[in-house]
């Protein structure tokens, strides 16, 4: 019988949800066009770089799952902390959950990566 391998399983599944969300962030981006600098406030600036950093980590946790992951999700809880100070909610949508979701999915992934690859060079 062949085994499951939950190392994969995790990796590609996170690596699909971060696909689905940067197209999605893309359409939506350049579906709206882009913002007239110059009129936004602080707050949307804060926003726009924390979401950006948001999707950088996504980027970059298909290479480095641990730092990747904790990118998104430290970019995530500012991104929040700045829409909770300035409106006095979290952002809303069925869609922003799934950044620290995805986040932490690439955090599991890595530390089961880091724990396989340890165990295996255990004399």
């Amino acid at each position: 019988m062949k085994q499951v391998n939950w190392i994969e399983i995790t990796r590609w599944s996170a690596r699909l949800v971060s696909v689905l969300l940067l197209v999605l962030t893309l359409v939506i981006f350049f579906g709206e066009g882009l913002p007239a600098f110059a009129a936004l406030t602080a707050t949307e600036i804060l926003m726009m770089l924390f979401f950006g950093l948001m999707a950088a980590g996504l980027v970059w946790a298909w290479w480095h799952p641990i730092a990747g992951g904790a990118l998104t999700l430290l970019a995530f809880l500012f991104f929040a902390g700045v829409n909770l100070v300035s409106s006095g909610s979290l952002p809303g949508g069925w869609v922003f959950p799934l950044f620290p979701l995805n986040g932490a999915l690439h955090l599991v992934y890595g530390f089961q990566l880091y724990c396989c690859r340890r165990f295996e060079n255990q004399p």
